[in-house]
């Protein structure tokens, strides 16, 4: 495939059979840290289906802005120092309670204020400062070339948290890996 955009979004395949998952109790809330986590513990998902419907387990499954990866994307970005970026062991309970082992939370805590504020569509949150949802996001090539590329490599918006942001060379790596339950979007900018 060829990667005709610089950045993109991550997200999941929609299939009805890639399940959605769920932190479980377990778990600990590392969602709003933004530093590295010096005693991760086993991060613990659950599968999010109702009734006895049919899944499948892939590659990539998300909670957002939970974003769960298999160990063979762990391993094609491991050879890669990426800046900001810190794996923590997890598994996926399903629904009969089976445990799905060799699976890691990707935690970003790499955040970059890089939206284009004039040609992006957004709807701003008064009341906390924030973007809440973005309809359609350009970037800012300006801000962006001022950081070396060896730390914009994946990154987190500052105005919205939850968009993780991938450079082309973190992309194209995940792919040659031929997973499953994950595509990428374009982003202009």
């Amino acid at each position: 495939m060829p990667v005709y955009h610089e950045y993109f979004h991550i997200a999941p395949v929609n299939n009805v059979l890639y399940p959605d998952i769920v932190p479980s109790n377990e778990t600990g809330d590392y969602k709003y840290e933004n530093a590295v986590i010096d005693e991760p513990r086993l991060m613990e998902f659950k599968v999010k289906r109702k009734g006895n419907r049919k899944y499948q387990i892939v590659d990539y499954h998300v909670d957002y802005p939970y974003s769960v990866i298999s160990k063979k994307i762990h391993d094609s970005l491991c050879v890669i120092k990426i800046h900001g970026v810190q794996y923590i062991p997890a598994v996926i309970f399903g629904k009969k309670n089976e445990c799905y082992e060799n699976y890691f939370y990707l935690h970003v805590y790499n955040f970059i204020s890089a939206i284009d504020m004039e040609n992006s569509v957004y709807e701003w949150d008064l009341h906390r400062d924030y973007i809440r949802e973005i309809d359609k996001l350009y970037l800012d090539k300006n801000s962006l070339q001022k950081i070396p590329l060896e730390q914009r490599l994946i990154f987190r918006l500052k105005e919205n948290d939850g968009e993780y942001i991938l450079h082309k060379s973190i992309v194209e790596a995940i792919i040659a890996t031929e997973p499953e339950g994950i595509c990428f979007y374009g982003i202009e900018g």
